[in-house]
Parts: structure tokens; C-alpha cells; sequence
């Protein structure tokens, strides 16, 4: 499935006033990666190139964590250029360059780099194995990706009562499109599900996030009350009901 680039940037665009406040599932996603790029990579990243900042959520952690001289940062939402300076403000003569637009077709920035790391993002990508091999011609030798996306029951709630927004590849499958150019220091994934009052809020919860490949098309009173009710019938438990998420996450050094 190609996306269409100028509705996804759209959707994300409206969601930055409220994404930190729904976005905790992507906001630990982030804390675990950096904690697994010290452990594997150590502190010291004289250049980094994040990619689909957004909010500043990955950003932060790398800023509180990392040795930084040069940040070079990209994302779809060019308002998001002011969000990651304000987050780089704490490290000291940190040179930082922003790089909006689509990272499949942008021109990317001057090479070598020591980190490229990115959040949350690699899932909405159409040509995973071609940017695998752009940023791995980013990177110095020995240098590493560091990322998350998500796997195949990420959603699966919302996919499982007819509103199936992405595909998601496995861990396997991902796995096997990193190996080629990168040797895997670590990989894991897990499932966090999260308990919401009703179905009509899992969909606020999504488009506060602009996380979900859903369109607005399509939804009417009718369909509003028979997404509610055979969400509720299939995943309600009490007074609530769940929504899965299930990240992935990997660390990778340039061969």
C-alpha cells in the first residue's frame, strides 16, 4: 500500500498540540531505545540524524542521555523544526540542521554519521529495504541505526472490527531486510495494551495521535454506533475496553 504523504503529514500536523499527552506507549518506546543505544553504542555520538522527530519525544532522550557535537533531524510536519531546537537547547554548541519533508524522497544530509535513530516511523515508510540502504550510506563504518516500529498486532483491536488502517511487517520480517546491510547488536519486541472507557475514545486516543492509517471518510452515525458496539462485545472487560500495541525495536551496526 502506498500512502498518501500530503494526508498522513496533514493528520500528524493537527495532532502536535495533543500527542505528548496521549503518546505514552510512544514515549517508552523511545526511553528503551536509548537505553539500548548506550548499552551497545556507549554515550559518545559526535553526529546523529533522527528521523520523524515529531514532538520531540526520542529527541529529548537523546539529548538527556547523549554526547552530541552535530544533530541533524527530519520530519514530515515541517512545525516540528522549532520543537526539536527547543529540545537541543540544553546540550552545549550542539550545530543542528532540520530537514523537512518525506524522508523517501528528501535529499538527505551530508554524510558520515555516528547515529541514526528514529521513532515510531519506520512503519509508515513504502520502501523499507531502499531507506535501509540510504541510511546505512549515511553512517560510518561501524556506525548505528537505532529504531522502533511497530508489529503485526499493533492495533488489532481497530483491524479486527473491520477498521484495519496499516500493515504491519513481523520482527522476522524486519529482521531479514536489516541483515543485509547491518549487522543486529540487539532486537526485541513486546505488547503493551492500554484499558480506555469506551471505543469512541480508543478513536480520540488514535486521531490525537495520528497514529492510525484510518480515514475520516466513511464514518457516519451508523457506522460510529456499529464500530462501538462490536468493539465493546469483542474487547470490552468490565467498565472498559483495550487496544493493543505491539513494538518493535532494533539496534544495528553498519557492517
Amino acid at each position: 500500500m502506498v500512502l498518501d504523504k500530503e494526508r498522513v503529514r496533514a493528520r500528524f500536523g493537527r495532532s502536535l498540540a495533543g500527542y505528548d499527552d496521549e503518546a505514552a506507549v510512544q514515549r517508552g518506546m523511545a526511553r528503551r531505545l536509548v537505553a539500548q543505544i548506550v548499552r551497545h553504542g556507549g554515550v559518545d555520538h559526535g553526529s546523529v540524524f533522527e528521523i520523524g522527530c515529531g514532538t520531540g519525544l526520542l529527541t529529548r532522550e537523546l539529548a538527556g542521555s547523549l554526547r552530541i557535537a552535530r544533530f541533524a533531524a527530519n520530519d514530515l510536519v515541517p512545525e516540528c523544526g522549532p520543537r526539536v531546537a527547543r529540545e537541543l537547547s540544553r546540550l552545549p554548541a550542539t550545530a543542528l540542521s532540520f530537514h523537512p519533508g518525506d524522508i523517501e524522497t528528501i535529499d538527505l544530509p551530508a554524510a558520515p554519521f555516528d547515529l541514526v535513530a528514529s521513532n515510531a516511523v519506520f512503519h509508515w515508510l513504502d520502501d523499507l529495504e531502499r531507506q535501509l540502504d540510504r541510511l546505512a550510506d549515511l553512517l560510518r563504518g561501524g556506525g548505528l541505526l537505532a529504531f522502533t516500529t511497530f508489529g503485526p498486532d499493533n492495533l488489532r483491536e481497530v483491524a479486527a472490527v473491520g477498521r484495519a488502517g496499516l500493515r504491519y511487517r513481523s520482527l522476522e520480517d524486519v529482521a531479514a531486510l536489516v541483515g543485509h546491510r547491518f549487522v543486529i547488536r540487539h532486537h526485541e519486541e513486546y505488547r503493551e495494551v492500554l484499558r480506555f472507557p469506551s471505543p469512541r475514545r480508543v478513536l480520540e486516543h488514535l486521531r490525537r495521535t495520528g497514529a492510525n492509517g484510518l480515514e475520516r471518510a466513511g464514518w457516519t452515525r451508523a457506522t460510529l454506533r456499529a464500530f462501538d458496539s462490536a468493539y465493546r462485545e469483542r474487547f470490552g472487560s468490565g467498565d472498559d475496553v483495550t487496544l493493543t500495541y505491539h513494538p518493535l525495536l532494533f539496534i544495528a551496526k553498519k557492517r
